[in-house]
Order: C-alpha cells, then structure tokens, then sequence
C-alpha cells in the first residue's frame, strides 16, 4: 500500500522541503514526514548517494526552469544582471538546499540525471554568456566572477553577516556585478 502513495518525485519534493527546512533528508526522516517507513524509500533510491542525486538533479532542473521562465524577455544588455539578481533571490529563498547542493563534489554526482541537469545549468550560463567578450578567456572569468559572486552573496547574506547600514546587501550586490561588466 505504501509503494502506491511514494513516488521518486514525492520523495525529492519532501526531501528538498526538509532541506529547506533545516532539517536532514535521511529515508528515517522523509518517509517519517510522509507517513510511511524508511524501507518505503528503498524501492525508489537504492541508497543515500541516489536519493542525493535525484535531489541535485531535481533542484538543478527547478533552478533552470525558474530563470528561463524568469528572463524570458529580458534585453540582451540586461540578462547578466537579471540572471545573477534571480539567481541569487532563489539562492536565498533557499539558502539550505544550496548549501547541501553545494556540498556535493563532481564525483558524487554521478547518475545520469545529475549529469543531464548539471548540462542543462552549463548550457543555460553559455547561452546567458555569449556575447560577453571576443576573449574566451575573459569570458570565462566573468562567468566564474559572477558565479562567486551570487553563491558568495547567499552564503554570506544567508549567515546574516551583510548588515551594515553603509550600504544594503541587495544594493551591493547589483553594485559588484555592474562594476564587473563595466570593466
């Protein structure tokens, strides 16, 4: 009976809520949080290290799905910052399960879905990085600048360490990325 209710995606989705939450996503906690038993899990996600995935490759997905329903219309001019503001007001509003996300090395990711997603997300920073530079080179340095900047910012903003009245964390944040492109 137990199996009819679970699926993969009603586990993830509880998986990420408890994430966000603060609490841990163990199969104790998610199937205790659904009503049923850790061993309901199993059927769906052979161990901790595939559930951890499905969640990567979830998450990564949402993430992607958001920003392109997000900039769909956006100037070209405007995307960067628009990309990096949207990403990190998501970072924010979940600032758990990015640290959780982040927590996982390239070698854990290592089922199909976590790789598509992690293709998916590469692609999507291409095509918001296109015309950025002639230079390759500068390109990439602006990709991974902006890249610190918005999980920086959550980190930093989600720790509560960014409250001086010089200047707000949002404003500062726009601040860093327009004096970035501007160089």
């Amino acid at each position: 009976m137990t199996q009819r209710i679970l699926s993969k995606e009603k586990i993830v989705k509880q998986a990420v809520n408890l994430i966000n939450s603060g609490q841990s996503a163990t199969f104790t906690s998610i199937g205790k949080s659904l009503g049923s038993k850790s061993q309901a899990i199993y059927p769906y996600f052979k161990n901790p290290t595939a559930l951890d995935n499905a969640i990567f490759a979830y998450s990564t997905h949402q993430l992607v799905e958001n920003v392109q329903s997000e900039l769909f219309g956006v100037p070209a001019n405007q995307i960067i910052m628009a990309f990096a503001k949207y990403c990190r007001k998501y970072g924010l509003k979940n600032v758990n399960l990015l640290r959780y996300l982040l927590s996982f090395s390239e070698n854990q990711r290592n089922s199909d879905d976590a790789h598509a997603a992690t293709l998916e997300l590469d692609a999507l920073y291409e095509k918001i990085f296109t015309n950025v530079s002639d230079d390759p080179q500068t390109t990439l340095v602006i990709k991974r600048t902006v890249r610190n900047l918005i999980v920086g910012d959550i980190i930093h903003v989600g720790a509560g360490w960014f409250h001086n009245p010089i200047i707000d964390s949002d404003e500062s944040f726009e601040v860093m990325i327009q004096n970035l492109l501007n160089k």
